[in-house]
């Protein structure tokens, strides 16, 4: 019997595991005044921005999953013209779509061309947060390819986290 844990350290690929007492951590709304105080959270937060969840929800509950199995807490905003760094209270960021993409890195360029590059935002702590952007739900459900790219950009993810956790 082939030890998989062997493998993947031998291709340099750490694995993950969950402490037994470990569970997944609730998803969470945005943040009151009060919890922005108390933001010293057992599990680090991660904020997804997205551009439009109303029609892919389904699919958005499947990458939510898919995040929270890092041991990570979740906080989803829906990206408008509004949003700003009291609404984040992640310590790391994903953008979905493109909009929302263009504003937190600045760029004018689609998400196709800023996938796999490392951004930075402000916090509601006001601390510099990393921000990767991805391809839009709409993107995702249609192109299936993309959702193999999608799971590169959260394998990315996760590894600048753990590169940039103290």
């Amino acid at each position: 019997m082939v030890n998989k844990a062997l493998i993947l350290k031998e291709m340099g690929i750490s694995t993950w595991r969950l402490k037994p007492s470990e569970k997944l951590t609730p998803m969470i709304d945005s943040p009151s005044k009060k919890e922005i105080k108390n933001m010293a959270a057992s599990y680090p937060i991660w904020t997804l921005v997205v551009d439009d969840v109303s029609s892919f929800s389904s699919l958005f509950q499947h990458i939510q999953k898919m995040i929270q199995n890092f041991g990570v807490e979740i906080q989803v905003i829906t990206f408008d013209q509004s949003v700003n760094a009291e609404d984040i209270r992640g310590d790391f960021l994903i953008s979905f779509g493109d909009r929302s993409s263009q504003f937190f890195s600045g760029e004018p360029s689609l998400v196709h061309e800023l996938r796999e590059i490392l951004f930075e935002t402000t916090n509601a702590l006001q601390q510099e947060i990393p921000v990767i952007a991805t391809f839009g739900l709409k993107d995702l459900y249609q192109n299936p390819l993309k959702k193999q790219q999608l799971w590169t950009d959260l394998i990315f993810a996760r590894n600048v986290f753990l590169d940039t956790m103290v």
